[in-house]
């Protein structure tokens, strides 16, 4: 009898519902004040209602909030979607209200806090926007880019996010600086790290991709200065003196464009090597197998030079090197080849540590070179190089 009744209140209801739809409302929210509806099904359903724009009176995105709030309202979820939905109808101090309590029960959440940041920016708000931006910036990386477009999207300088907006921290305050070089900002990523240098918060990696990405844009002289800002204690005289970076091999390489560069090749084993130097402690060995003919110009390093006369000079040491063609130096323009490729002599057979070099001529257009250790295939029956290269303490430098 009992399912019986049930069934037909429900076949009741559900006339009532279609046939007469106020009446299928307000049974609605009996049945939500009845605590019938599941809580997800009564928050999508007031979801629902504030993208419709169906925001005030019965049925309405405030009123279901309402109702989901009294159900938890220890929850600052539930208070952060009143709010939003009373900032949608215009009633601003209710909302700030709403977005006060879901902070304070949820201070320790950062999706609570970007939703209160979220309310102030859509005020015109910023400093108390930014107040819970930071708050989000040192709890996670999670809300990074949300944060910094936002900052970009809604006028905030890089000045104000500095001040209020980026925490003194260093996983935030390089993600920052990350972001800004995605997005191609060159006039914010100067300023931002120039205060990561202040603070101490760049490294290795941030200085390269800082660097490369100044040189992406043909900011050479910048580059330089921010690679040497970082880099350069590492390496005596550079770049005044010489423009090639860790010209003696003594640090551990970097990888990156104004360091050594290693590419693999077959029948080459390329590394520093302690045993032997001409200068310091270390140098560049260069061993061939003797297996292949090969055409070799996978040692690089890149450097920003200025129009004039500049010589390269080095130190080189060979033991049994075989061929017709030896091992030398190759300079070119890094960015148009054909404004720029010069070369030195090539250096055979077994000899001890020689100071070698010589001198060219920087092109008017000319701001990038790339300066290679290259050995070209040899045209003879006899081909296959064999033997080991030594080089140490190359500089280049311009002609005074």
């Amino acid at each position: 009898m009992l399912l019986g009744i049930l069934l037909v209140a429900g076949t009741a209801s559900g006339i009532l519902y279609y046939a007469w739809p106020q009446a299928g409302v307000r049974w609605q929210e009996f049945f939500d004040r009845a605590l019938v509806t599941p809580d997800d099904a009564l928050v999508a359903r007031a979801h629902d209602r504030l993208w419709a724009g169906r925001l005030e009176g019965s049925g309405g995105a405030i009123e279901t909030f309402v109702t989901a709030l009294r159900r938890d309202p220890a929850s600052p979820y539930r208070w952060c979607e009143l709010g939003e939905a009373l900032l949608e109808a215009g009633r601003i101090d209710q909302a700030r209200y709403c977005f006060r309590r879901g902070v304070t029960l949820g201070s320790g959440t950062p999706s609570v806090l970007m939703r209160a940041a979220n309310f102030h920016f859509r005020l015109g708000e910023n400093p108390a926007a930014l107040a819970y931006t930071i708050r989000v910036l040192e709890m996670t990386p999670e809300f990074d880019y949300v944060i910094f477009s936002s900052y970009s999207r809604l006028g905030v300088s890089v000045e104000e996010a500095l001040a209020r907006g980026v925490p003194q921290d260093r996983r935030a305050a390089q993600a920052f600086l990350r972001y800004l070089i995605e997005q191609g900002a060159l006039a914010g990523a100067e300023p931002v790290w120039r205060w990561a240098l202040e603070h101490a918060f760049v490294d290795d990696r941030l200085a390269a991709d800082y660097a490369g990405f100044l040189l992406s844009q043909r900011q050479h002289d910048a580059a330089l200065r921010a690679w040497a800002a970082h880099f350069g204690p590492r390496s005596p005289g550079f770049p005044q003196a010489n423009r090639l970076f860790n010209a003696g091999f003594e640090s551990d390489l970097t990888g990156a464009t104004f360091d050594w560069r290693f590419e693999r090749l077959a029948g080459v084993e390329v590394e520093r090597d302690n045993s032997t130097s001409a200068v310091g402690r270390w140098s560049l060995r260069v061993r061939f197998e003797g297996l292949e003919n090969l055409s070799f110009q996978h040692v690089s390093q890149r450097a920003v030079v200025h129009p004039g006369p500049w010589r390269l000079a080095a130190q080189v040491r060979t033991s049994e090197l075989t061929t017709d063609q030896g091992i030398g130096f190759q300079i070119i323009d890094a960015e148009a080849p054909g404004r720029l490729d010069v070369k030195s002599a090539r250096w055979l057979g077994t000899r001890d540590w020689t100071k070698v070099g010589f001198g060219f001529t920087i092109p008017e257009r000319t701001r990038l070179v790339e300066v290679r250790l290259v050995r070209e295939a040899s045209l003879k029956f006899d081909n296959k190089i064999r033997g080991t290269a030594w080089i140490d303490e190359v500089r280049l430098a311009p002609v005074r």
